[in-house]
């Protein structure tokens, strides 16, 4: 009995395998298709990818927008057997050949109606929904705005910008909402590469912010927040401090200062998800890790004293405590001298006090809620106030009450460390912090421009940005892999990796709203764990204790001191009111930016 002759693969089958074969491993998004060789034939062939159609119409390759397979080179450089194997010319004036492909998407209107600390770690799944009245599946992804993958290069003769408007990605599915009054959505900005070939530029139309995902040479993303009017005030907690504290405690980004003892920075990373689980059940805090003065500390301690210029200090509860003048409490010449051999015991007590005192007015982990603090053993005094003394993730209900904003572990540790004089001062002893690598120099450089709390819900991003459970790696989230256009998923299911649009969802809308009333916050202190009671209740005779206290001068000022010395509201007779809100949704646009008034260095 003689086997039938196996089939011939197709040419169709033999380009799926030399292109599966070629790719590997990699997870290249291809303007959200992936291995588009994949596709059904009828759509390969009809497939564009970065404004090229991949493959010609039969008989007329120069037909339906077929892109000449040299174009961009000059004719006297093409070879007579065509380009595809010719080496890329390379002019002197040539911009780098750098290609960013997007998806954008506003996905807020489809998800979890916005609870405090309630969905942190997942909303349960019978939370209220945003639109609750519309119900219908198929009605409800409308509610996505999902303009489909676009791209642009810096390459010459490339797009250089792309639209995110309905019908402007006419080879992709789209959503948009239906019509609607006064104005309907269908656009969500554009995005330019600059003449430099460098940088992407996004400008983004409607209320931000608005979620990009970049694809450089790993999946990357862009989160575009609404305006910072004081550009030059960093956050007491930035973005960036939470990403680091994610890196340090979870994905041992600094091994010498957290890892299992003995904290050796050579010792390589877990691989395995069990050895990763029993990496954070044995880490710890290295005790002889010494932080640098001007790289680790200065830049949190010096962060309290711009604040002076955005809000007026309540002088009846001690005034501004942040005097960075010589022999003030933020004095840096005397805050930078570690113990050293020369020093006089009576130099070393006082300097030891110093630093002990600031770091006994931060608020350590479990005393979100407290407004006093009780320093402990060597500390005489009235009960200083916590600090910083800034809303926390929920002063508002009695659901996981988190009050007052306090610093990152990692931020506290470092402090700690300086308290205890355990740090370097790369200045007086002669040598410099070593520096990061240019990676990990923009990702941290960027973040520091964000806010990193309070969370209720935030500015750029909410809570979600300190859940382990979103990041591949240090300062990487994890990418889904299920995104297709005009099919973003209405789920949340931060295992399978976060799509375009997760890591915003949970953000205010509008974001004006929340903007105008995050100015000054009245706080019910007379219980510790409660934000909300009644007095008047059966049996509770008690008096109400409310403590007025700030959000997010950096962000959103409040008093503006002129360096003349007079004093304005920053955002004038707009009140923090539902009334104050909806003025809010057109006068962000005209509100002042707050720079300092001193003459810019030569």
């Amino acid at each position: 009995m003689s086997l039938p002759t196996p089939k011939s693969p197709t040419r169709y089958q033999r380009v799926m395998i030399i292109l599966d074969q070629a790719a590997g491993t990699s997870s290249s998004s291809y303007q959200g298709h992936g291995r588009f060789w994949k596709l059904p034939l009828p759509q390969l062939l009809e497939l564009s990818l970065y404004g090229v159609r991949l493959i010609a119409p039969a008989g007329n390759p120069a037909a339906v927008g077929a892109t000449p397979v040299c174009s961009g080179v000059p004719p006297q450089a093409r070879p007579a057997g065509g380009c595809c194997h010719a080496p890329a010319p390379a002019p002197a004036t040539a911009a780098p050949a750098v290609s960013f492909s997007l998806v954008g998407d506003r996905s807020r209107k489809v998800r979890y109606q916005f609870a405090e600390t309630q969905g942190e770690h997942g909303y349960d799944a019978a939370h209220p929904l945003r639109n609750p009245d519309i119900t219908e599946p198929s009605a409800r992804q409308k509610l996505i705005i999902d303009p489909g993958p676009q791209s642009v290069s810096c390459s010459p003769a490339a797009i250089r910008i792309a639209q995110f408007a309905a019908g402007a990605n006419p080879t992709v599915a789209q959503t948009f909402p239906p019509p609607l009054q006064p104005s309907s959505i269908e656009t969500l900005g554009e995005i330019k590469v600059h003449q430099d070939g460098k940088t992407p530029n996004p400008n983004i139309y409607g209320p931000p912010p608005l979620k990009t995902n970049v694809s450089v040479q790993v999946p990357s993303w862009v989160i575009v927040g609404y305006p910072r009017y004081a550009p030059q005030v960093t956050d007491m907690v930035t973005l960036d401090d939470v990403a680091y504290d994610v890196a340090v405690r979870q994905f041992a980004f600094n091994p010498a200062m957290f890892s299992p003892p003995p904290f050796n920075p050579s010792t390589p990373s877990p691989n395995t998800t069990d050895d990763w689980a029993n990496w954070r059940d044995l880490a710890s805090w290295n005790p002889d890790y010494h932080p640098y003065f001007e790289r680790d500390i200065w830049p949190i301690l010096k962060r309290p004293s711009a604040y002076g210029g955005l809000m007026v200090f309540d002088g009846n509860l001690g005034g501004d405590p942040h005097n960075t003048g010589a022999r003030g409490n933020f004095d840096r010449k005397e805050l930078s001298i570690p113990p050293h051999e020369g020093e006089t015991p009576g130099e070393r007590r006082s300097r030891n006090t110093k630093r002990m005192t600031l770091y006994r007015m931060l608020r350590q982990p479990g005393q979100e809620n407290d407004f006093t603090l009780h320093p402990g053993a060597g500390y005489s005094g009235p009960h200083p106030i916590g600090m910083p003394w800034l809303c926390g993730d929920n002063p508002l209900s009695n659901t996981a009450a988190s009050k007052f904003l306090r610093l990152t572990d990692t931020m506290l540790f470092i402090l700690h460390q300086w308290a205890c004089g355990k740090f370097i001062s790369a200045d007086l002893e002669g040598f410099q912090a070593p520096a990061d690598g240019p990676g990990v120099q923009l990702d941290r450089a960027a973040l520091a421009n964000g806010l990193g709390g309070s969370f209720c819900p935030g500015a750029e991003v909410s809570w979600i940005i300190r859940n382990p459970g979103i990041y591949s790696a240090p300062y990487r989230i994890l990418p889904g892999k299920s995104y297709s256009a005009g099919n973003l998923s209405q789920a949340s299911d931060m295992s399978a990796g976060l799509e375009p649009g997760d890591i915003t969802k949970y953000s205010a809308l509008p974001w004006q709203s929340d903007f105008n009333e995050c100015s000054t916050q009245p706080i019910e202190i007379t219980y510790r764990d409660w934000n909300s009671i009644d007095p008047s209740s059966t049996g509770d005779p008690i008096v109400s204790n409310m403590q007025t206290t700030f959000w997010w001068p950096a962000h959103r000022p409040m008093q503006i001191t002129t360096p003349a010395g007079a004093t304005y509201a920053w955002s004038g007779s707009i009140p923090q009111t539902p009334i104050g809100d909806l003025q809010m949704v057109t006068a962000w646009s005209t509100l002042d930016f707050i720079v300092d008034g001193a003459p810019a260095p030569k």
